[in-house]
């Protein structure tokens, strides 16, 4: 066996990242030229400045179409999921009032089916008497 000094052992590390360093760069394209490494140059589009009253030219908070798509979705939306969508709206105090209301009967509803479930659950193993026998000395 040789014996390596840390030197040496420092050394051959910093040959052999090198190495890695260099071919990862020939891999690359760093050359800013947007080829992704299939030799044709994609153009880059250039930055266009436009003033504030060129972009509103654009009109780009007119989506009267969206607004409609978007309410005939929320339209077709499950109950459960239709309340959450609503919840993210703004509104008037009595539409906030009755939309609580409407999630506390939900949840109080929900929790009473539970209830029963399990009320059902524990009574149907009570009636089985194929349970496990307790322990006996």
């Amino acid at each position: 066996t040789t014996s390596v000094t840390n030197a040496q052992l420092q050394a051959m590390i910093n040959k052999g990242v090198n190495a890695a360093l260099a071919a990862r760069d020939a891999i690359r394209n760093g050359d800013d030229s947007h080829t992704s490494g299939t030799g044709t140059r994609r153009p880059v589009q250039a930055a266009r400045e436009c003033s504030y009253s060129e972009f509103i030219k654009c009109k780009p908070l007119d989506f009267k179409e969206e607004v409609d798509k978007i309410e005939k979705y929320i339209g077709g939306l499950p109950d459960m999921i239709l309340g959450s969508v609503k919840a993210s709206r703004s509104k008037t105090m009595q539409e906030v009032i009755e939309f609580t209301t409407e999630l506390t009967e939900d949840k109080t509803r929900a929790y009473a089916e539970r209830q029963a479930n399990n009320k059902r659950k524990s009574e149907d193993i009570a009636r089985n008497n194929q349970n496990q026998q307790p322990y006996k000395r």
